[in-house]
């Protein structure tokens, strides 16, 4: 009886651990970057790198925008500025890959910050002479 119980035991325990490892810790793939994304915000930071002042702000998300992520390695967006005038067009078709929490865009480098099943944020960072500008995209799916 004592074997008996010992062997369920120890078939329950393995099962269990089996199942712990069944689970995915890993971090969000580019498979979940597929579908349609819509922007929630824009924030923009510049420093100077030299003194270390930097300005930031808010800037504007208009209805209708998205990035569309496609597993053909392409991501569509719209992304409208009533600034631009007649003659806009607001979409563009654009390669991407995603790794390592870094998503590039044409060639552009972006550090993703969350990247959840419903919430994507990514910073991308460019130099103009000493301004460092940092530009924090937020989206939700």
């Amino acid at each position: 009886m004592k074997k008996t119980i010992f062997a369920f035991a120890a078939i329950a325990a393995l099962t269990f651990t089996a199942c712990d490892k069944d689970k995915d810790n890993s971090s969000p793939n580019q498979n979940q970057l597929l579908g349609k994304w819509t922007p929630v915000s824009t924030k923009e930071k510049v420093t100077d790198t030299k003194t270390g002042n930097f300005t930031e702000e808010d800037l504007e998300v208009y209805a209708g925008d998205y990035m569309e992520f496609r597993d053909n390695g392409k991501v569509y967006t719209r992304f409208s500025n009533p600034n631009e005038g007649p003659g806009f067009d607001p979409h563009d078709t654009l390669a991407y890959t995603y790794k390592s929490n870094i998503l590039t865009i044409d060639g552009e480098d972006m550090t993703v910050s969350e990247f959840t099943g419903k919430t994507l944020i990514y910073t991308l960072e460019e130099r103009d002479g000493d301004d460092l500008w940092q530009t924090t995209y937020s989206f939700k799916k």
